[in-house]
């Protein structure tokens, strides 16, 4: 990984990606940062598809630069996906832990990012940057 920033296009291309696996993206809601992303009460296929309405009800320039989205967009977003402004603004506000994550993941060794994903790791040892 790059040290750069995430976009909401490569989020959506790595959901699309992990969802193909079967199992595994049933897994998905139990990381760090996806509880804001999954609703308890909706399975991880409606889950999947509320989020890819939602970034596709997006502009380019809000897919790239998250932080770009206010509370008018959220209205907007919400309206052009089916969902509700605080779902919007839900999602973008998991979306940006996540992004912060990936950014701290980026400054970890290999060895480190394997821990983290095999369980070992933790979010204080992300925040320290360990390898």
């Amino acid at each position: 990984m790059q040290e750069r920033d995430y976009t909401l296009d490569e989020f959506r291309n790595l959901f699309e990606q992990v969802r193909k696996m079967g199992p595994m993206w049933d897994t998905l809601g139990s990381m760090p940062g996806m509880s804001g992303i999954f609703p308890p009460d909706q399975d991880s296929e409606q889950a999947f598809l509320r989020i890819q309405c939602m970034i596709d009800a997006m502009t380019e320039a809000e897919r790239r630069d998250v932080d770009l989205i206010d509370e008018k967009s959220c209205g907007r977003i919400a309206s052009d996906s089916g969902t509700e402004p605080r779902d919007v603004a839900q999602f973008v506000d998991a979306f940006k832990e996540i992004r912060a994550l990936m950014r701290q993941m980026s400054k970890m060794s290999m060895w480190a990012r394997l821990g983290m994903v095999n369980g070992m790791g933790t979010i204080d040892g992300l925040a320290q940057g360990d390898e």
